[in-house]
């Protein structure tokens, strides 16, 4: 009966210590690195405050001078909320040009001066000058950085379960993330206003983020509906929301939260796009593979196809591209909706993008086909993993794509058709979105 008491009351503790936590999450910078072939080794880093050390969780441990984008992900953990004022690294080894080599320092305490609030997720930085590190002995040389909010402008957000991650497309770089609650699912960007749309099926909300103050600065509840999943944005402020479990898609204005529409299906209704071309809504059903098409008012409803699990869909203004998980590329004539036929393209397709008068489909299996309007794969690109949500930023050609199953996004150069490389951030990333 004890033992089962103190189980409870760890328990409770637990739960008591998380309802006050945010995340934190530490990224090494490297400088003056080019030419130098050595790996740093840290054995542990923790972060003082109010309440003591706190340890974190080592993600990336081995750190290369050979990084794609001279950054990455040290460790991250939940803590308890309140102010810190220190952070320790403890080094384990250092080899350099294939040998160890003695460090001069294995301990290293570094000031550090922030407040984390209930249900945020703070970056810091441990920048590191590789070049002055290095001689007969490794000389440790750090400073810490806190975070700065980004200029407005061409950015990219990344949505993992408790934070938003966001990446300066000039460096490929983590240099902002703040707090979001309720786990977060659905995204809907709306450029013209600056406005990403996220649902947050826990809280049955959708918080909306301004992208040039890089905060939440809107809740809107949604109604009726017992888990909300997928939104897509349509005219006027109307959205359609996704409720797979109780069966129901709802129309909401979101300027006053106010419901326009609601409808019970008999079937269970997943991803969800707005066809702009024909002013529709379309839905996705996993459970009967087929996609079913509806106005604002939810009045008609048109079953446009069967046979296949989509969970992406695309349109450049004269087709409709519908991704099949079995394989291929579903191709339709807009607006009549007249079936085309089907491209072939790799085990599985997920997700995809219209951009530079061509379609950018993920697959899963870890590649990305770009096909030309309306015809045929033209070239594929190979990256380094499973990859899932995909975004692209014109100004700079790169194209980015979120990996399903490990705590980073991978980026893509469209220009050379390489894959340059990975940036991880402290969780898998569950959607991605740009302000451009």
């Amino acid at each position: 009966m004890r033992k089962i008491l103190y189980l409870i009351a760890i328990f409770v503790l637990l739960k008591f210590h998380l309802s006050f936590a945010g995340r934190i999450s530490v990224f090494c910078n490297l400088y003056h690195n080019s030419g130098i072939n050595a790996v740093m080794e840290i054995k542990e880093i923790t972060i003082q405050g109010e309440r003591g050390y706190q340890i974190l969780d080592l993600k990336n441990s081995e750190i290369s001078t050979q990084l794609p984008f001279s950054q990455t992900l040290i460790a991250t953990g939940i803590v308890p909320s309140g102010k810190y004022n220190k952070i320790k690294i403890v080094l384990k080894k250092v080899i350099f040009e294939g040998k160890n080599l003695k460090i001069s320092q294995k301990i290293i305490e570094l000031p550090i001066s922030f407040e984390l609030k209930k249900g945020d997720s703070k970056s810091l930085f441990l920048n590191w000058n590789v070049a002055e590190s290095f001689g007969n002995v490794f000389c440790p040389r750090f400073y810490v950085s806190l975070p700065y909010k980004p200029l407005p402008g061409e950015n990219l957000f990344v949505f993992s379960k408790d934070t938003v991650w966001i990446i300066d497309p000039n460096l490929n770089q983590v240099i902002y993330s703040f707090g979001i609650t309720g786990e977060p699912q659905g995204v809907a960007v709306d450029l013209n206003n600056n406005k990403i749309y996220v649902v947050c099926k826990k809280e049955k909300v959708i918080k909306v983020i301004n992208m040039n103050s890089f905060q939440v600065v809107e809740i809107i509840p949604i109604p009726l509906l017992k888990i909300p999943q997928f939104i897509a944005l349509g005219e006027e402020g109307e959205a359609l929301i996704t409720s797979p479990e109780d069966y129901m898609i709802l129309v909401m204005d979101l300027s006053t939260g106010g419901i326009i529409s609601q409808r019970k299906l008999n079937f269970m209704p997943y991803e969800a796009y707005y066809l702009k071309s024909i002013g529709k809504f379309i839905v996705s059903s996993y459970d009967e593979g087929a996609v079913y098409l509806y106005d604002s008012n939810l009045s008609s409803e048109t079953r446009l196809t069967g046979g296949f699990r989509t969970e992406g869909f695309v349109s450049d203004g004269e087709f409709l591209y519908l991704t099949d998980t079995q394989g291929g590329v579903h191709v339709y004539i807009l607006p009549q909706l007249q079936y085309r036929g089907k491209i072939n393209a790799c085990d599985s397709t997920l997700r995809g993008i219209s951009a530079d008068d061509k379609i950018f489909i993920t697959c899963r299996e870890g590649k990305v086909i770009l096909i030309s309007q309306g015809g045929y794969v033209e070239r594929t690109i190979e990256t380094e993993g499973k990859i899932f949500a995909i975004v692209y930023l014109p100004k700079k050609k790169w194209i980015y794509v979120g990996f399903s199953e490990e705590d980073a996004i991978g980026v893509i150069d469209l220009v050379r058709e390489k894959f340059l490389g990975k940036i991880s951030i402290g969780g898998i990333p569950r959607e991605l979105a740009s302000s451009d």
